[in-house]
């Protein structure tokens, strides 16, 4: 068994893997068709340029003729490089600047007036000439002063005859002043046995109460209602039993009864049992990964000291390379370091743009915007469909359009003179109209005295008038004037805390007192709580985190056994009443 090469194998799923021996690389023989490559040697060809596929685009054929178009530092193809159309407006310190003959297609705009011209073909002619502000009859009225005129002459004024109101005269106001007025109150201390007649009704309608559990009693001489309430007892059933009687409808104590094994407890109730009992372990299995019969044998194995290339088994990761192989690497391309431009993308969509004979970009490489001004005999000549970014100009009346996506919009649109909501009002009638809104005016809701109506007068004559008597009236006519069949009547106390008679509903409530009933406030401190509201089958009332106050609950069960011998099985908190 000493003189056999053996190959030691693994078993790995469904293949063998090989663990011994291992040959080493330096004792590998190599020749020209089979050469061990380095790891640096790698490194380097794999970071070699890739064949290009295409023929990249010269870099000396940048801005010249017949190359392409190169970018300036602002990333602008610089207009040496542009025909000369692409100008269309030229700025100009003043008109007497311009040049003695103009182009087509341009626009001319002085800087010191901000006003754009078109050569006509024998003059330059604004375009879209504009109306100067002003308060003449031939300029426009400035907006804000006008749109302040326009917002007066919407708001209402005073009529003609209109007076002060402080003007007024007595005659006038008694004029006004007729039948009952209905608009002022009396105090109490105005209307005579007010409070003592009031207590009379209220002292006759609860004398007749005749509710259970409360009796209601009136006490003339004091004034006062005396409520006395029953004494409500308070039972207790289910699972836990009691009762107490609420004295004056005071704080009770209810000593209460749990009935026994009233409730029960699951697994999930009693903290950490679950995660004991899945930690037991059932030790009656064996677990081994040693199979049965397995048996260990040594082999002496000697290594020779050199492999010829055909014993080496190569595969995708691991390969052998040729002498022509590595000088074929050694020659290509170095990494670039960017990605060359193709020539086929010259001129073409999404490549670059390319020069003519004469050194520029030709008229259909550049964007529509540059020949952006067109000019047309009149807008019934503009095409049907128009250009985001384009002018068009009506030589026949020197309008500017552009094209809003579904319509033409003439540009600084010309303002005209007239009284429309889309012409300029005259600066000379504007300028009058802003001064007759700066002067004072009657409030809008002044009028004459005399059309003063008696509603008005009324809603003045609130509160307590001290300025007038009533005549012909006793105290008893005087009462009986402000009841029900009177001729003043006071309202019923409908609102909280407001004046009045007592209305049916309040009686109503009143008769609903029960007899001896008193205004009770229940405490609420500690020792005085209700008992809470909820509870279900099995809870009892357990300590509420504060003193005085409770909370429906569940409680630990324990066993409790009478008897003379121990219980079978018990737990830990079980408890045995030993009978001797």
């Amino acid at each position: 068994m000493a003189n056999i090469n053996i190959q030691m194998k693994q078993r790995n799923g469904t293949i063998w893997d090989n663990l011994y021996p291992k040959t080493k690389a330096e004792n590998v023989e190599e020749s020209a068709s089979k050469r061990f490559v380095t790891d640096t040697e790698k490194s380097t060809w794999n970071s070699k340029q890739n064949a290009l596929g295409f023929t990249p685009e010269n870099s000396a054929n940048k801005g010249v003729a017949n190359g392409y178009a190169e970018l300036d530092s602002n990333g602008h193809v610089p207009a040496s490089q542009l025909p000369s159309y692409v100008d269309d407006v030229i700025e100009f310190a003043s008109q007497a600047e311009f040049p003695g003959t103009g182009e087509t297609g341009k626009i001319y705009i002085t800087q010191d007036t901000n006003k754009t011209y078109r050569w006509s073909g024998s003059a330059y002619v604004e375009i879209s000439a504009s109306l100067a502000l002003g308060e003449t009859s031939a300029t426009a009225y400035r907006g804000d002063r006008g749109k302040t005129a326009y917002d007066h002459s919407q708001t209402a004024h005073a009529p003609s005859n209109a007076q002060k109101n402080s003007d007024i005269t007595k005659a006038e106001i008694e004029a006004k002043l007729t039948g009952t007025i209905t608009s002022h109150t009396h105090t109490g201390t105005e209307i005579t046995d007010i409070t003592e007649a009031v207590q009379d009704i209220v002292g006759g309608m609860v004398s007749t109460n005749t509710e259970s559990g409360i009796a209601v009693t009136y006490d003339d001489t004091a004034g006062k209602l005396n409520f006395d309430v029953n004494d409500p007892v308070v039972t207790l059933t289910g699972d836990v039993t009691g009762s107490a009687t609420m004295t004056n409808l005071g704080n009770i104590s209810i000593t209460t009864t749990v009935a026994d094994d009233s409730h029960n407890h699951v697994i999930s109730n009693i903290d950490g049992l679950q995660t004991a009992l899945d930690g037991k372990v059932d030790d009656s299995q064996v677990l081994t990964n040693v199979p049965a019969g397995a048996l260990f044998t040594d082999t002496v194995y000697t290594h020779p000291a050199n492999h010829p290339p055909s014993i080496i088994s190569q595969d995708a990761s691991n390969r052998f390379v040729t002498d022509t192989e590595k000088n074929t690497w050694n020659s290509k391309q170095n990494a670039l370091g960017f990605t060359p431009e193709n020539v086929s993308n010259k001129g073409i969509a999404n490549g670059y743009a390319e020069l003519d004979a004469t050194g520029k970009v030709p008229t259909n490489q550049l964007p529509s915007y540059v020949d952006d001004v067109l000019e047309y005999d009149s807008q019934a000549n503009f095409p049907l469909s128009g250009e985001t970014g384009k002018i068009y100009v009506t030589k026949d009346t020197n309008k500017t359009y552009r094209w809003s996506g579904s319509d033409y919009v003439e540009i600084s649109q010309s303002l005209a003179l007239g009284e429309t909501s889309t012409t300029a009002y005259r600066g000379d009638k504007g300028k009058t109209a802003y001064e007759h809104s700066q002067t004072d005016h009657a409030p809008s809701d002044a009028q004459k005295n005399s059309d003063i109506t008696k509603a008005e007068i009324e809603a003045k004559l609130t509160g307590t008038i001290t300025t007038h008597t009533h005549t012909g009236l006793m105290p008893a006519d005087h009462s009986t004037n402000h009841i029900t069949g009177g001729s003043d009547i006071i309202p019923n106390a409908v609102a909280s805390g407001a004046s009045g008679l007592m209305s049916g509903a309040d009686k109503d409530k009143l008769d609903g007192v029960e007899d001896n009933a008193n205004n009770y406030i229940h405490p609420t401190t500690a020792g005085n709580k209700h008992v809470p509201t909820g509870g279900a089958a099995g809870q009892v009332l357990v300590y509420g985190g504060s003193s005085g106050t409770a909370a429906w609950g569940t409680v630990d069960t324990v066993k409790i056994t009478v008897a003379e011998s121990a219980p079978s099985s018990p737990v830990a908190g079980d408890f045995w009443y030993e009978v001797v």
